[in-house]
């Protein structure tokens, strides 16, 4: 059996052939584009979100130890306040004995890095031991933090001092939880900041 092959057919073709996609193909590929880009973004927004917010709670964990440091080359006791500048999650580190600075603006070192972080993208809450307590941080003029005392100058801490960090949304949530007895600081995730 032998196959008969037109040639002038088949160069005709050749000649006439031109390269490209059609507009169907255009537009099924831009289809399947549009569908995995709608099921790649929330996972991707998801991500990023837990990376600031761990970026932040990394920061806050490093303030801590900044002030305390502080307070042991100096010798001088001092105070750690975290809130926020400009909507964005912030501390600032002052003299205990000079007080809290008159000016709210002044001092404020954000949490972020490299401005990564948009106003309102990332909370702050600074949760103190009891609700009278104060809502920062004080290390002596050895580093230790000094503890809360009612009247009788009996030591009033049954709950860590916590500061939590979430994404907007609070989806993500992580803290840093001082002791002040203890004087341990311990990172952690979700639920774990509000046991005990």
């Amino acid at each position: 059996m032998s196959i008969l092959i037109n040639r002038k057919a088949v160069d005709y073709r050749r000649k006439n052939n031109q390269s490209g996609f059609t507009i169907i193909e255009m537009l099924v590929v831009a289809l399947m584009v549009g569908i995995l880009s709608a099921i790649a973004a929330p996972t991707w927004l998801m991500f990023a979100n837990r990376q600031k917010v761990r970026t932040v709670n990394d920061r806050v964990y490093n303030a801590i130890q900044e002030a305390q440091s502080q307070a042991q080359l100096t010798s001088l006791g001092r105070s750690l306040e975290f809130g926020e500048h400009q909507g964005i999650p912030a501390y600032r580190i002052y003299l205990t004995s000079g007080g809290r600075p008159d000016d709210d603006n002044a001092g404020w070192q954000t949490l972020d890095v490299n401005g990564e972080i948009n106003e309102g993208q990332i909370t702050l809450q600074v949760i103190p031991p009891t609700s009278n307590s104060r809502e920062h941080l004080e290390f002596d003029h050895q580093g230790v933090i000094v503890p809360e005392q009612d009247r009788n100058n009996n030591i009033t801490e049954d709950n860590p001092f916590r500061v939590v960090v979430s994404s907007a949304d609070e989806t993500v949530i992580h803290c840093v939880l001082v002791r002040t007895i203890l004087v341990s600081t311990q990172k952690r995730e979700g639920d774990a900041c509000f046991d005990e």
